[in-house]
């Protein structure tokens, strides 16, 4: 639990409703509140009308946009939620951080023709804690007794 208290935590990709198009990922930046002895990004999907053709892992060397110019994280593209039954769902992927890592990573997709729900949030463990709630990625920290 003292992990997750001190965990970065960033948006992947703000809720949305696709239709068709490809979502617009929110990087991930492995430099800042680094370095992370593990990263997961978590998306979860309400309803997907139409299959989506892609949902994927990517990385970068600069903060420009995720959706050109990405690397694929090697095995990191979901086996679901890409058909329809795929509603209401929650799916977690873990970034090994031990090897070589672009500095930028992101979760990118593109929905089907009809309807598709998604969002998702990445979750960074530092090797060293972070010492604020802007460090964390968070406006308040509340610890409960």
């Amino acid at each position: 639990m003292k992990a997750l208290q001190n965990a970065k935590i960033g948006i992947g990709l703000s809720p949305i409703d696709a239709t068709g198009t490809t979502f617009t990922p929110i990087a991930f930046d492995l430099g800042t509140g680094g370095p992370y002895s593990e990263v997961m990004c978590i998306v979860q999907t309400g309803n997907v009308a139409a299959d989506m053709t892609s949902l994927k892992l990517v990385e970068r060397d600069d903060s420009a946009t995720l959706t050109s110019g990405t690397t694929d994280i090697t095995g990191g593209g979901f086996t679901a939620p890409l058909a329809t039954g795929g509603d209401n769902t929650i799916r977690c992927a873990f970034v090994p951080l031990g090897g070589p890592r672009k500095r930028y990573i992101g979760v990118i997709g593109t929905a089907g023709a009809g309807a598709t729900l998604i969002n998702a949030v990445w979750i960074g463990i530092p090797a060293v804690m972070p010492n604020s709630n802007t460090e964390r990625g968070v406006t308040e920290t509340l610890f409960c007794t």
